[in-house]
């Protein structure tokens, strides 16, 4: 697939995701490339068209500033931190990090403080080459899950599957 019809796809995955969103349910966009971007704060569900356009505005970039990303999703996160909901932080990368610090200990010092503090990191490594084992720790270290797209059009199902897992911890 062309690189157009892998962002396409990307993004129709969202998007799809954002109308299985309970309207109480809070979510926000960063984008990291060589910098990081708050595309859409924390925003209640309800709030789609906000949302949307946010989704609209990602673009695939050739750096990544994973652990900036990762920081910064955190902060929008504690705006909303609370011990009654399922905070969760799905992160969808190449996991090459080379912008900022790009250690395993540090990303796992990171993982870690976040998972201490309430917040799960669902990774989705993307690509054949994704750095497995940085993906893995990052979830692994703040009591998160992992998993593998090889393609974009993947990621319906991966985040399907992972919002259906959070839905099921609320049941209970």
């Amino acid at each position: 697939q062309t690189e157009e019809a892998n962002i396409n796809a990307g993004l129709a995955a969202a998007k799809q995701i954002v109308e299985r969103l309970r309207p109480d349910d809070i979510i926000a966009l960063i984008s990291y490339d060589h910098h990081v971007e708050v595309l859409l704060p924390a925003t209640p569900a309800t709030h789609k068209e906000a949302i949307y356009a946010a989704i609209n505005q990602l673009t695939a970039g050739g750096n990544t500033a994973l652990f900036s990303g990762i920081e910064r999703g955190a902060k929008e996160l504690h705006k909303f931190l609370s011990p009654q909901r399922i905070n969760r932080m799905v992160l969808v990368s190449d996991g090459h990090a080379n912008v900022g610090p790009t250690s395993p200990q540090e990303v796992r010092i990171l993982s870690t403080a976040l998972g201490q503090a309430g917040i799960a990191i669902t990774t989705i490594g993307l690509g054949l080459d994704y750095n497995e084992d940085l993906m893995t720790q990052l979830a692994r270290h703040s009591d998160g899950h992992h998993a593998f797209a090889e393609h974009p059009h993947q990621l319906t199902h991966l985040f399907t599957h992972e919002l259906g897992n959070l839905l099921t911890v609320v049941a209970q």
